[in-house]
């Protein structure tokens, strides 16, 4: 058995289901998902607590958000205002993704540094929250992202 095709069949015997990765221009891995039936480009950065999505996007595509009263922010140190985006679904092939909840805060930062280097803008960042919750298992030599997903 080819051993690129191996894991993905072990995988799926446990319930996980494979999404496909993308290399972005700099090296980074991207998926394509879904907000409330509209597509977004994810971030896949494991070093991220938690799930969030570009607040402009949310604005502009008129997903409702409620800003929590929290501050908040990634390893950059800045300081971001954290909106929730109660009862929206992200989603991935079709699979619903389970989170601490899908929070919304301005990518700007986030967007600056990746066009700066030469790699295309993101709307979200799948952060550890969802890869906890869904065992996941990164293959980069398949560039599969498998999940597992209970009861699908």
């Amino acid at each position: 058995m080819d051993h690129t095709t191996a894991l993905a069949e072990l995988l799926s015997q446990y319930g996980f289901r494979q999404h496909t990765l993308i290399r972005n221009q700099i090296g980074h891995l991207q998926l394509v998902g879904l907000l409330q039936n509209a597509p977004v480009d994810i971030l896949l950065d494991t070093g991220a607590a938690s799930t969030v999505v570009d607040l402009s996007y949310c604005r502009a595509k008129g997903i409702p958000t409620r800003d929590t009263g929290r501050l908040g922010g990634g390893a950059g140190g800045i300081t971001l205002a954290i909106h929730a985006l109660d009862g929206a679904t992200l989603s991935l092939d079709g699979y619903p993704l389970r989170s601490d909840g899908i929070y919304a805060v301005y990518l700007t930062h986030v967007n600056e540094g990746l066009v700066t280097k030469g790699a295309s803008r993101v709307h979200g960042v799948l952060g550890a929250d969802v890869l906890t919750y869904h065992r996941a298992v990164v293959d980069y030599a398949t560039m599969s992202l498998f999940l597992h997903h209970p009861n699908v």
